[in-house]
C-alpha cells in the first residue's frame, strides 16, 4: 500500500507478506520500503502475469 505526501508523491510503501502456510509453520512480515528501494515496473509485470494465469 503506497503512502502519499500531500502533493501526491509516494513517500513509502507498506507491504505485508505471508507464506500462506497452514501447517503451523507460517511466516509473515510487514515491510516499509522507500520508492527508491524497489522497481515498481517489475512488480506490475508480475501482477499482470499472475492475473493472466488466474483468468486464462
Amino acid at each position: 500500500m503506497p503512502v502519499y505526501e500531500k502533493d501526491g508523491t509516494i513517500i513509502e510503501y507498506h507491504v505485508s507478506v505471508d507464506n500462506g502456510s497452514t501447517d503451523g509453520s507460517s511466516v509473515s512480515a510487514n515491510l516499509v520500503l522507500k520508492p527508491t528501494d524497489i522497481d515498481t515496473t517489475a512488480i506490475a509485470d508480475v501482477c499482470k502475469q499472475k492475473l493472466r494465469e488466474t483468468v486464462g
